[in-house]
């Protein structure tokens, strides 16, 4: 059954999604088995949020809230148990102590994202950790994990700091990603550790284009994973999701470029040494060299 993730906010631009246009997707299309809410702005920063996760237990549908993880507590204690019956959370922990996690996010939330850990654990409730790897933090993978197990993470889920016109300084060489790498690697045998996308050949099969992930950006438009749906160039269709067929959209629009990845990707210039199939669609969709 597909899977359906939802950038609720786009902090960038300051656009939410509507609850009612939300509402009548999820009604619209009963086929979608899981929803997983996040990526490029907060969930828990959209004004509706509570209902939103409320709507979705009671219809039973399981969904995922990726968050930065300081309004999580704050949010969620005052919800019963049977409006959370349904929902499950991946918190981002971009680093071993405050100061790391100051300087990356410009918040003192370092504290707050552990309170919000303890806090979940205590309450039963399942959580992911995200750690973004960076220049600033590619040396603390190590005790980053160490700090999310001891707090009750079920999966460890390193990725890398995506290129904006912002982190051009935090961005890995092809020497520090190569070390990333090695600690990651040895890391994976504890069992709690996924090697995500960004850690592969670009040849790769990107699991983002699979057919049964569909994405939504935070216009309300389908949109190529959630990695990129916030960046320019990037949505399938310029009509609203609930003007069209989303899963013959998606399925044709995603065949037509597994066709062309094919084609290209043996002859595709290696912007770096250790691009991924994540730089391959940077390159192609967006037109940046990572």
């Amino acid at each position: 059954m597909p899977v359906l993730l939802i950038q609720l906010i786009d902090a960038n631009k300051n656009i939410f999604i509507d609850k009612t246009f939300f509402f009548q997707l999820i009604k619209k299309n009963n086929f979608i088995d899981h929803i997983e809410l996040g990526w490029h702005g907060d969930p828990f920063q959209h004004p509706e949020i509570k209902e939103i996760i409320t709507f979705l237990s009671a219809n039973n549908i399981p969904h995922n809230i990726v968050t930065q993880g300081d309004l999580v507590k704050d949010t969620i204690a005052y919800l019963s148990d049977i409006q959370l019956k349904n929902t499950y959370f991946t918190i981002f922990l971009n680093g071993k102590d405050e100061k790391t996690v100051k300087k990356l996010s410009g918040k003192n939330i370092f504290n707050k994202i552990l309170e919000s850990m303890e806090y979940l654990t205590a309450r039963g409730k399942t959580f992911d950790v995200i750690m973004q790897i960076n220049k600033l933090n590619y040396k603390q993978i190590e005790q980053t994990f160490d700090i999310a197990s001891h707090y009750g993470c079920r999966m460890f889920i390193p990725v890398e700091t995506f290129p904006d016109k912002d982190n051009q300084h935090l961005l890995l060489t092809d020497k520090e990603k190569r070390q990333t790498l090695k600690t990651i690697e040895s890391i994976i045998p504890t069992g709690k550790v996924l090697k995500t996308i960004q850690f592969e050949k670009p040849e790769a099969n990107c699991s983002y284009f699979r057919k049964e992930r569909i994405f939504i950006n935070a216009e309300g438009k389908l949109a190529y994973c959630h990695f990129l749906a916030h960046l320019e160039n990037t949505t399938l269709s310029e009509r609203s999701c609930l003007e069209i067929d989303i899963l013959e959209e998606n399925n044709k629009v995603r065949d037509k470029f597994l066709q062309e990845k094919a084609q290209q990707i043996s002859s595709w210039p290696l912007p770096r040494k250790l691009s991924s199939p994540c730089s391959y669609c940077l390159s192609k969709f967006c037109n940046i060299k990572w």
